[in-house]
């Protein structure tokens, strides 16, 4: 490993060399809650964070004799160095966040002024923030929340003394959802079936005919959203004929007799 004390945020090399000839080496990092394995004799790690920290071993055949033997070195254990003070995170605003939502997450230090941090989301890396915007500290700024960025977050950062904090304890952001109950709207439900309605020429109300009276000074007619029905139309003209047959046989009759 690179000589020296490391930092948050500073560039460490991880060789495997031996005093023999070695070959097809691959590095071993065992951490909780993950592990991970780096082909090579040789890993760089640009930035440092607490997620690089845990132990590192090198696997490798190496020639002792004129045949390979597969080795495994020692386990190294990677610690960044710190100083004891943890920064505080919190989240803003501090009452209910709804979704779409601007949240700021700002990770602060009383002690020192912070220069830069490093924020986690559920142990995970997230992003790394410099120059702070305020006195206070520094803030990861979601810009339109949603409930991907819900979760539990914490932080650890370099201060302008270039020592570096531990990591806070973690806070946790909750996104309040908006709920719609998807309740059916009110409306006129239409069957597309034809309605009979009456009407009458001259009363609102209907007339009913009997066999004393077959005609009426209001005619009455049903109506269907399909036409007019002349069925009792026709049966009046009907009878008129019958009517005007009758009395000309009638007439016929007393002609005849008449005559004789």
């Amino acid at each position: 490993m690179t000589q020296g004390v490391a930092h948050l945020g500073s560039k460490v090399t991880i060789t495997c060399t031996s005093n023999y000839k070695i070959t097809d080496c691959e590095l071993h990092k065992t951490s909780v809650p993950t592990s991970a394995v780096f082909p090579g004799t040789q890993y760089v790690i640009k930035s440092a964070t607490a997620q690089d920290e845990g132990f590192y071993t090198c696997q490798c055949h190496v020639y002792i004799t004129q045949y390979p033997s597969a080795e495994i070195s020692h386990p190294l254990n990677f610690v960044l160095y710190r100083y004891q003070e943890k920064p505080q995170i919190r989240m803003l605003p501090s009452g209910v966040i709804h979704t779409g939502s601007k949240v700021m997450i700002e990770c602060s230090n009383s002690l020192s002024r912070l220069k830069e941090c490093w924020f986690y989301q559920h142990d995970e890396w997230r992003t790394h923030y410099s120059n702070s915007s305020t006195e206070l500290g520094i803030q990861y700024v979601i810009e339109s929340a949603t409930t991907w960025n819900e979760g539990s977050y914490s932080c650890e950062c370099n201060n302008v003394h270039d020592q570096s904090t531990q990591r806070s304890k973690p806070g946790t952001l909750a996104i309040k959802r908006y709920i719609t109950t998807n309740k059916p709207t009110t409306g006129y439900i239409s069957t597309n079936k034809p309605t009979t309605e009456y009407i009458t020429t001259n009363k609102p109300t209907m007339e009913y005919f009997t066999t004393e009276k077959l005609i009426t000074e209001n005619f009455t007619t049903c109506k269907t959203t399909t036409g007019y029905d002349y069925t009792l139309s026709n049966i009046i003209r009907l009878c008129l004929s019958l009517i005007v047959l009758l009395l000309m046989v009638i007439f016929t009759i007393e002609s005849t007799c008449e005559q004789k």
